[in-house]
């Protein structure tokens, strides 16, 4: 169920690519352009087959990373955040706008705070890619045969574990050195 989203991130990697020097441009101009541009096509095209319907949530990224770089004006900040968060509200709903502003604000703010973290966010392409097989799997074949609410929490971060472990696996099988073999060329 997980696997129609590489799909968008398949889109996602190709619109970078084809609008790379209007996002990373040194002009204020380019970078408004780029914004404006995705968020009408997003209205004019709402369809959840194409990237441009979740823009809203790339672009609040977008926000975060140039603060970080501190390649954003103070200027620039409010309107982007605000054209993200409508999107979000008029698309997606009050939920994926309070999780955004959470996500935003964690990644602008707990930066380098925790090596777990740090850990984590290392390993997360593997666990976004794994954790319906291995957490979720753990989590549907344990789940039916136990009843009680303390056990279910406990299945929970059973499955919650499992994804981890079998994420970190899977980064240090695959993802690791296809990583290094990519940097070859």
């Amino acid at each position: 169920p997980i696997f129609w989203t590489l799909a968008i991130e398949f889109q996602y990697y190709l619109l970078i690519a084809l609008t790379f020097s209007w996002i990373n441009s040194d002009l204020w101009w380019k970078r408004a352009t780029w914004i404006v541009v995705m968020a009408a096509i997003n209205i004019a095209l709402p369809d959840n087959r194409f990237i441009f319907n979740y823009i809203s949530p790339f672009i609040l990224g977008f926000v975060a990373y140039y603060l970080m770089i501190k390649r954003l004006s103070k200027w620039e900040v409010l309107p982007y955040i605000l054209i993200s968060f409508w999107l979000m509200m008029q698309y997606f709903g009050r939920d994926w706008a309070i999780a955004a502003f959470f996500a935003f604000f964690f990644i602008y703010f707990v930066q380098g705070v925790s090596k777990w973290l740090d850990w984590l966010g290392e390993i997360s392409y593997s666990l976004y890619l794994t954790h319906g097989l291995s957490g979720g799997s753990i989590i549907y074949l344990l789940m039916e045969q136990f009843h009680e609410v303390w056990q279910r929490v406990l299945i929970l971060f059973i499955g919650i574990a499992g994804s981890i472990l079998f994420a970190w696996i899977f980064y240090r099988i695959v993802e690791l050195p296809a990583k290094r073999w990519a940097t070859k060329f």
